[in-house]
């Protein structure tokens, strides 16, 4: 049963707790890495983020989309599975030949220079669709920078956009923005995007959400591990 959004509004607050999807949620999720820079052990956490939420979202409601600039099958070819968790505990395959055959809604592969451009326009069409009558939920997994832009284009420093840039491209819609950036700290919920809801941790420390794991002798965060 799907939930409209309440009335009322009541301000800005932080959640470490995932947001509620309902059967009516538009879901529009994208990272960065490309199949070079995919690696375990570089910027391959956000792949494994990535396919982690896509993994548990998929069949959840019928309008999704999922951008990534690295072909799936490639990215097996060249750096194996893909893992989530620390190496501490349990980890959990994401990504494999099995899951990529059906169990993961399927991703569109957009060059990393169009990356930005298409997902604003992704977000742009779901405005549209959304109406007043679906939530919106957006995901990012890239690299933010300490001016809070979201560095979509492989993490180039000098393309990344704003959270003002996105707001335009929902124009009057709502929705709820999910980020990994290092200096994310956790999820900031608005009725109006504010680009320091991305400043919860300072540009000299790294967000709690990723703590370092077990494994010091690779140096990974939690996501990406390498087995």
């Amino acid at each position: 049963m799907s939930a409209p959004y309440p009335d009322d509004e009541r301000g800005t607050f932080v959640t470490h707790t995932f947001p509620c999807v309902f059967d009516n949620t538009i879901i529009v999720a994208a990272t960065h890495p490309t199949v070079s820079t995919g690696s375990q052990f570089e910027d391959g956490w956000f792949l494994s983020d990535f396919y982690a939420f896509n993994y548990l979202l998929k069949g959840s409601v019928t309008d999704q989309v999922w951008l990534t600039a690295a072909e799936p099958s490639k990215l097996l070819k060249k750096h194996g599975p893909y893992y989530h968790g620390t190496a501490s505990e349990c980890p959990k395959v994401v990504l494999s030949p099995e899951i990529l055959k059906s169990e993961i809604t399927p991703v569109t592969v957009v060059p990393p220079a169009k990356m930005i451009d298409r997902f604003l326009d992704e977000v742009s069409k779901a405005a549209a669709r959304a109406k007043d009558e679906h939530p919106i939920l957006l995901m990012v997994f890239c690299h933010g920078s300490d001016d809070h832009r979201l560095l979509l284009d492989n993490s180039n420093s000098g393309k990344g956009f704003s959270l003002v840039r996105l707001k335009s491209a929902l124009g009057n819609a709502r929705a709820t923005l999910l980020v990994t950036t290092c200096y994310s700290g956790g999820w900031v919920v608005a009725p109006d995007f504010n680009s320091t809801a991305l400043a919860a941790a300072t540009s000299n420390d790294v967000s709690l959400s990723f703590p370092v794991s077990a494994s010091h002798a690779v140096d990974k965060k939690t996501g990406t591990i390498s087995v």
